[in-house]
C-alpha cells in the first residue's frame, strides 16, 4: 500500500541522514500533546526531546544493523506509538536476530552513557523503576537529563522484550522459530501468543483499581493496539501464500520497527563478506604478478641458453631456472 493512500502514514520530511530519509508523522504532536498536557514545564520538554532522540537513535540501530549483516535500510517514520524502520534483513536469522536487537543494543548504550551521572546524583534506583518517571521538574538540567534519558532508554529496552509480536522481542522469537518450523507456523504461534498477551494487558487495564484512570486506559490501548495487529497479521497470512508482515499498509513487525522482506531479492554483501572478497582479489592479483615474473625471468634464461649454452649460465642462474621450470611445471599441471 502506498504511503500517501493511507492516512496513518502521511507525514512530512525530517531530512536525510548516512543515506536514509526521516519523516515526521502529522500525528505526531498528539502524543506530544498529551506529555505536555500529563507533565510540567520544563519536564514535559525535557522529557518529549529526549524521548524523540532516542527512538530516533533506536531506528538507526535497526537500519546499521540490517546494513551490517548485509541487508539495506532507508527510511525511518517517527509516528505517535514511536518509530518504524523501514529495512530488509538479509535471509539468515543471525542476520535478522542482529536487525531486531540492533535497536535495543543503542538503548543500552544509551543507559550505559548516563548512569555515571545517575549513580553520582543518587538516583539510581528511580532511574531503573519503569513504572513511574524518576523526576517530578527539572532542577539541574545536565544531571536531571542524564536521569529522564537512563529511564527512558531502560523503559524502551524492557517495553521492546516483551516476547510479543509487533515488538522487537517477539520478532526475535519469531525469527527463531521460523528456523525451525518455518515462517507460516511461526506467525501462527505468534499471533496466537499475541492474542493471549493483548487480551490479558486489556483486562488488566479494565479490571484493576486504577482501570478508569488514564494509566488503566493506556493498559487497554496498549493491549488492544497488540491484539488488532496480530489479528491483522493472521488475516492476512491466511488471505495469501505470499504475506508481508505488515499492519496498517505497513510492515510494523520490529516493534519500533518494520522490516519489508523481500525473500529471494539481491542482498548487498556485509562489510565481513565484502572484505573476505576483497582479499581473495588480492591474492590473485599478486599469484598472476608472480606467475607473470617466474615466465620471465624463465624466458630470459632460456633465452641465455639458447644463444651462449647451458656453460654459461652461473650457479645461482641455473638453480633458478630449475626453480622456475618446477614453477611453470606445476602450474601446468593445475596444482596451483
Amino acid at each position: 500500500m502506498n504511503a500517501h493512500d493511507n492516512f496513518w502514514m502521511w507525514s512530512i520530511p525530517f531530512g536525510t541522514w548516512f543515506g536514509v530519509r526521516v519523516r515526521i508523522s502529522i500525528w505526531l504532536p498528539l502524543i506530544v500533546l498529551y506529555i505536555f498536557l500529563r507533565l510540567p514545564w520544563p519536564l514535559n520538554f525535557a522529557l518529549a526531546a529526549i524521548g524523540f532522540v532516542s527512538i530516533l537513535l533506536h531506528e538507526f540501530g535497526h537500519i546499521f544493523a540490517a546494513r551490517l549483516t548485509g541487508g539495506s535500510g532507508e527510511d525511518i517514520l517517527m509516528w505517535p506509538l514511536g518509530g518504524l524502520a523501514f529495512v530488509r534483513p538479509a535471509n539468515s536469522t543471525f542476520a535478522q536476530l542482529l536487525t531486531h536487537g540492533g535497536g535495543l543494543l543503542v538503548n543500552l548504550a544509551l543507559c550505559l552513557l548516563a548512569i555515571v551521572p545517575v549513580s553520582q546524583s543518587g538516583s539510581l534506583g528511580a532511574a531503573f523503576y519503569p513504572f513511574l518517571v524518576p523526576i517530578h521538574n527539572i532542577t539541574s538540567w545536565p544531571q536531571d537529563v542524564a536521569i529522564l534519558t537512563c529511564w527512558l532508554n531502560w523503559v524502551l529496552i524492557l517495553f521492546n522484550l516483551i516476547p510479543v509480536m509487533p515488538l522487537d522481542g517477539g520478532q526475535m522469537v519469531r525469527s527463531i522459530a521460523a528456523s525451525h518450523v518455518g515462517s507460516r507456523r511461526a506467525v501462527e504461534i505468534g499471533t496466537m501468543v499475541g492474542f493471549v498477551v493483548g487480551a490479558v494487558f486489556m483486562l488488566i487495564g479494565i479490571f484493576v483499581p486504577d482501570g478508569a484512570t488514564i494509566r488503566g486506559a493506556s493498559v487497554v490501548l496498549f493491549g488492544s493496539l497488540i491484539f488488532i495487529s496480530n489479528l491483522i497479521e493472521r488475516h492476512q497470512m491466511q488471505q495469501t501464500d505470499v504475506y508481508d508482515d505488515s499492519f496498517l499498509g505497513y510492515d510494523f513487525s520490529q516493534g519500533y520497527t518494520s522490516l519489508e522482506r523481500e525473500e529471494g531479492a539481491e542482498r548487498r554483501p556485509g562489510p565481513i563478506a565484502r572484505w573476505r572478497k576483497r582479499r581473495q582479489e588480492e591474492k590473485e592479483q599478486k599469484r598472476l604478478l608472480e606467475q607473470a615474473e617466474v615466465e620471465r625471468e624463465l624466458d630470459t634464461l632460456l633465452e641465455k641458453v639458447h644463444t651462449q649454452g647451458m656453460q654459461s649460465l652461473t650457479e645461482s642462474e641455473k638453480r633458478r631456472l630449475k626453480k622456475a621450470s618446477n614453477r611453470y611445471k606445476q602450474k601446468g599441471t593445475g596444482s596451483e
